[in-house]
Protein backbone atom coordinates (compact mmCIF):
# COMPACT_ATOMS: atom_id res chain seq x y z
CA UNK A 1 0.00 0.00 0.00
CA UNK A 2 1.23 3.41 -0.51
CA UNK A 3 0.81 5.62 2.83
CA UNK A 4 0.87 9.63 2.27
CA UNK A 5 2.95 11.34 4.54
CA UNK A 6 0.78 14.45 5.43
CA UNK A 7 -2.58 12.84 5.50
CA UNK A 8 -5.73 14.98 7.69
CA UNK A 9 -6.51 11.19 9.17
CA UNK A 10 -3.68 9.72 11.46
CA UNK A 11 -5.70 6.43 10.79
CA UNK A 12 -6.57 6.69 7.22
CA UNK A 13 -3.89 7.28 5.27
CA UNK A 14 -3.23 4.21 2.90
CA UNK A 15 -4.15 4.50 -0.83
CA UNK A 16 -5.55 1.30 -1.35
CA UNK A 17 -4.02 -1.23 -3.71
CA UNK A 18 -7.35 -3.51 -4.67
CA UNK A 19 -10.89 -2.62 -5.03
CA UNK A 20 -11.75 -6.22 -3.02
CA UNK A 21 -11.14 -5.54 1.22
CA UNK A 22 -13.63 -2.63 0.22
CA UNK A 23 -16.23 -4.56 -1.58
CA UNK A 24 -15.82 -7.13 1.21
CA UNK A 25 -16.51 -4.74 3.70
CA UNK A 26 -19.11 -2.94 1.90
CA UNK A 27 -20.97 -6.65 1.64
CA UNK A 28 -20.49 -6.55 5.73
CA UNK A 29 -22.27 -3.07 6.31
CA UNK A 30 -25.61 -4.49 3.87
CA UNK A 31 -25.86 -8.09 4.87
CA UNK A 32 -28.91 -7.37 6.98
CA UNK A 33 -30.51 -5.78 3.87
CA UNK A 34 -31.21 -9.26 1.76
CA UNK A 35 -30.50 -13.03 1.49
CA UNK A 36 -28.70 -12.67 -1.70
CA UNK A 37 -27.66 -9.46 -3.15
CA UNK A 38 -24.95 -7.80 -5.40
CA UNK A 39 -22.94 -4.36 -5.25
CA UNK A 40 -20.52 -2.71 -7.09
CA UNK A 41 -18.07 0.01 -6.97
CA UNK A 42 -15.57 2.35 -9.45
CA UNK A 43 -12.59 3.97 -8.15
CA UNK A 44 -9.04 4.44 -8.21
CA UNK A 45 -6.07 1.88 -6.86
CA UNK A 46 -2.66 2.41 -7.12
CA UNK A 47 -0.64 -0.62 -8.89
CA UNK A 48 2.71 0.40 -8.57
CA UNK A 49 5.54 3.19 -9.02
CA UNK A 50 7.09 4.93 -11.58
CA UNK A 51 9.43 7.66 -11.83
CA UNK A 52 8.72 7.92 -8.10
CA UNK A 53 5.61 8.10 -8.72
CA UNK A 54 2.26 6.11 -7.62
CA UNK A 55 0.48 4.78 -10.74
CA UNK A 56 -3.26 5.46 -9.96
CA UNK A 57 -5.89 3.53 -12.01
CA UNK A 58 -9.25 3.02 -12.17
CA UNK A 59 -10.64 -0.56 -11.25
CA UNK A 60 -14.14 -2.29 -10.90
CA UNK A 61 -14.83 -3.41 -7.77
CA UNK A 62 -18.40 -6.62 -7.87
CA UNK A 63 -19.51 -8.66 -5.22
CA UNK A 64 -22.39 -11.33 -5.21
CA UNK A 65 -23.98 -12.98 -1.90
CA UNK A 66 -25.18 -16.18 -2.32
CA UNK A 67 -26.26 -18.34 -0.08
CA UNK A 68 -24.92 -21.70 0.93
CA UNK A 69 -25.73 -24.06 -1.24
CA UNK A 70 -25.78 -21.56 -3.78
CA UNK A 71 -21.81 -21.35 -4.66
CA UNK A 72 -21.84 -23.38 -8.09
CA UNK A 73 -24.90 -21.24 -9.54
CA UNK A 74 -23.61 -18.46 -8.07
CA UNK A 75 -20.25 -18.83 -9.81
CA UNK A 76 -21.84 -18.84 -13.24
CA UNK A 77 -24.34 -16.10 -12.28
CA UNK A 78 -21.24 -14.06 -12.06
CA UNK A 79 -19.27 -15.22 -15.27
CA UNK A 80 -22.33 -14.47 -16.99
CA UNK A 81 -22.03 -10.99 -15.36
CA UNK A 82 -18.53 -10.77 -16.38
CA UNK A 83 -19.48 -11.96 -19.82
CA UNK A 84 -22.44 -9.32 -20.54
CA UNK A 85 -20.05 -6.66 -19.38
CA UNK A 86 -17.21 -7.39 -21.64
CA UNK A 87 -19.19 -8.88 -24.88
CA UNK A 88 -21.91 -6.76 -24.98
CA UNK A 89 -20.91 -3.85 -23.21
CA UNK A 90 -17.53 -3.08 -23.85
CA UNK A 91 -17.14 -5.49 -26.92
CA UNK A 92 -14.20 -7.18 -25.91
CA UNK A 93 -13.47 -10.58 -25.61
CA UNK A 94 -13.21 -12.49 -22.56
CA UNK A 95 -11.76 -15.89 -20.54
CA UNK A 96 -11.62 -16.97 -17.16
CA UNK A 97 -8.20 -18.98 -16.40
CA UNK A 98 -7.88 -20.94 -13.31
CA UNK A 99 -4.68 -19.33 -11.10
CA UNK A 100 -3.43 -19.29 -7.62
CA UNK A 101 -3.43 -16.29 -5.58
CA UNK A 102 -1.82 -15.15 -2.34
CA UNK A 103 -4.49 -13.19 -0.59
CA UNK A 104 -5.30 -14.55 2.65
CA UNK A 105 -8.79 -13.37 2.73
CA UNK A 106 -9.81 -15.18 -1.16
CA UNK A 107 -9.94 -18.86 -1.14
CA UNK A 108 -7.13 -20.75 -3.04
CA UNK A 109 -9.62 -22.61 -5.33
CA UNK A 110 -12.14 -21.20 -7.34
CA UNK A 111 -10.10 -18.31 -8.65
CA UNK A 112 -9.65 -17.31 -11.98
CA UNK A 113 -8.14 -14.46 -13.76
CA UNK A 114 -10.23 -12.32 -15.83
CA UNK A 115 -8.09 -12.24 -19.54
CA UNK A 116 -8.91 -9.82 -22.66
CA UNK A 117 -7.10 -10.20 -26.03
CA UNK A 118 -4.41 -12.40 -24.07
CA UNK A 119 -3.72 -9.67 -21.04
CA UNK A 120 -4.80 -10.30 -17.70
CA UNK A 121 -7.18 -7.04 -16.42
CA UNK A 122 -8.67 -8.20 -13.55
CA UNK A 123 -9.95 -11.43 -11.05
CA UNK A 124 -12.52 -13.13 -9.47
CA UNK A 125 -12.55 -15.55 -6.26
CA UNK A 126 -14.59 -16.84 -3.61
CA UNK A 127 -14.01 -15.13 0.16
CA UNK A 128 -11.84 -17.15 2.45
CA UNK A 129 -14.20 -19.33 5.37
CA UNK A 130 -11.96 -17.11 7.75
CA UNK A 131 -13.06 -13.81 6.49
CA UNK A 132 -16.11 -14.58 5.51
CA UNK A 133 -17.62 -16.18 8.98
CA UNK A 134 -16.56 -12.92 10.14
CA UNK A 135 -19.10 -10.89 7.50
CA UNK A 136 -21.91 -13.54 7.70
CA UNK A 137 -21.13 -17.14 8.25
CA UNK A 138 -24.67 -18.40 6.47
CA UNK A 139 -23.48 -16.97 3.22
CA UNK A 140 -20.87 -17.00 -0.03
CA UNK A 141 -19.32 -14.38 -1.07
CA UNK A 142 -18.06 -13.58 -4.55
CA UNK A 143 -15.55 -10.68 -5.87
CA UNK A 144 -14.21 -9.58 -8.59
CA UNK A 145 -12.22 -6.74 -9.64
CA UNK A 146 -11.19 -5.55 -13.29
CA UNK A 147 -8.75 -2.71 -14.46
CA UNK A 148 -10.69 -0.61 -16.14
CA UNK A 149 -7.65 2.01 -16.91
CA UNK A 150 -6.24 -1.44 -18.79
CA UNK A 151 -9.22 -2.32 -20.49
CA UNK A 152 -10.72 1.20 -21.98
CA UNK A 153 -7.01 1.10 -24.56
CA UNK A 154 -8.20 -1.75 -26.21
CA UNK A 155 -10.01 -1.33 -29.52
CA UNK A 156 -13.50 -2.88 -29.30
CA UNK A 157 -14.34 -6.25 -31.55
CA UNK A 158 -16.33 -5.41 -34.51
CA UNK A 159 -19.51 -7.85 -33.82
CA UNK A 160 -21.86 -9.12 -36.44
CA UNK A 161 -25.19 -8.93 -36.05
CA UNK A 162 -27.58 -11.92 -37.11
CA UNK A 163 -31.22 -12.18 -38.03
CA UNK A 164 -34.11 -12.81 -35.88
CA UNK A 165 -35.92 -16.04 -37.05
CA UNK A 166 -40.12 -15.51 -37.49
CA UNK A 167 -40.46 -18.84 -36.67
CA UNK A 168 -41.08 -20.12 -33.32
CA UNK A 169 -38.26 -21.28 -31.05
CA UNK A 170 -37.84 -25.01 -30.40
CA UNK A 171 -36.78 -25.95 -26.92
CA UNK A 172 -34.09 -29.11 -25.61
CA UNK A 173 -32.94 -30.17 -22.32
CA UNK A 174 -29.82 -32.20 -21.85
CA UNK A 175 -28.11 -33.87 -19.02
CA UNK A 176 -24.69 -34.32 -18.58
CA UNK A 177 -22.71 -36.21 -15.77
CA UNK A 178 -19.14 -35.19 -14.71
CA UNK A 179 -16.82 -35.60 -12.00
CA UNK A 180 -17.01 -32.94 -9.13
CA UNK A 181 -13.25 -31.87 -10.59
CA UNK A 182 -14.92 -30.85 -13.76
CA UNK A 183 -15.52 -27.43 -14.66
CA UNK A 184 -18.79 -25.80 -16.91
CA UNK A 185 -16.85 -23.79 -18.67
CA UNK A 186 -15.37 -26.89 -20.29
CA UNK A 187 -19.00 -28.77 -20.88
CA UNK A 188 -20.15 -24.96 -22.49
CA UNK A 189 -17.27 -24.51 -24.56
CA UNK A 190 -17.99 -27.95 -26.39
CA UNK A 191 -21.75 -27.69 -26.14
CA UNK A 192 -21.29 -24.64 -28.51
CA UNK A 193 -19.97 -26.51 -31.91
CA UNK A 194 -22.92 -27.89 -32.80
CA UNK A 195 -22.41 -28.20 -36.50
CA UNK A 196 -25.32 -27.10 -38.03
CA UNK A 197 -27.50 -25.35 -40.40
CA UNK A 198 -29.82 -24.03 -37.56
CA UNK A 199 -29.80 -21.25 -35.05
CA UNK A 200 -29.13 -22.22 -31.31
CA UNK A 201 -27.84 -20.93 -28.11
CA UNK A 202 -26.81 -22.66 -25.05
CA UNK A 203 -27.91 -22.13 -21.59
CA UNK A 204 -27.54 -23.38 -18.07
CA UNK A 205 -30.78 -24.56 -16.33
CA UNK A 206 -29.59 -26.20 -13.06
CA UNK A 207 -26.56 -27.93 -10.97
CA UNK A 208 -27.59 -31.43 -8.98
CA UNK A 209 -24.32 -32.46 -6.95
CA UNK A 210 -24.79 -36.15 -6.10
CA UNK A 211 -22.44 -36.86 -3.33
CA UNK A 212 -22.68 -40.64 -3.30
CA UNK A 213 -20.27 -41.29 -6.58
CA UNK A 214 -19.16 -37.73 -6.57
CA UNK A 215 -20.08 -36.58 -9.64
CA UNK A 216 -22.56 -33.48 -10.72
CA UNK A 217 -25.28 -33.33 -13.20
CA UNK A 218 -25.58 -30.07 -15.33
CA UNK A 219 -28.88 -29.63 -16.67
CA UNK A 220 -28.42 -27.57 -19.93
CA UNK A 221 -30.86 -26.27 -22.62
CA UNK A 222 -30.63 -25.41 -26.30
CA UNK A 223 -32.86 -22.61 -28.04
CA UNK A 224 -33.10 -23.96 -31.59
CA UNK A 225 -34.84 -22.34 -34.69
CA UNK A 226 -34.90 -22.35 -38.45
CA UNK A 227 -34.44 -19.15 -40.20
CA UNK A 228 -36.66 -21.24 -43.01
CA UNK A 229 -39.26 -23.66 -41.20
CA UNK A 230 -40.73 -24.70 -38.56
CA UNK A 231 -39.19 -27.18 -36.61
CA UNK A 232 -41.33 -30.09 -37.16
CA UNK A 233 -39.32 -32.31 -34.15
Amino acid sequence: YIRLVNSLQKDNDDIRSSMLPTIIRAVANNKRYANSYGLFEIGHIVTGMKDELAVEEQSLGVAWVVEKDSLSSGLISAKDCLQYIFEFVLKLPIKLVVASNDKNYLCPVNYYNIVSNDTVVGEIGVVSPVVQHKVDKDKYTIVAQVNMTKVNTMSPVAYKVDKVSKFPVTTLDFNFVLEQNEVYGKLESIANTISTDLTYKVQLVDIFLNKEDNTKSYTVRYYVTSMEHTLSS
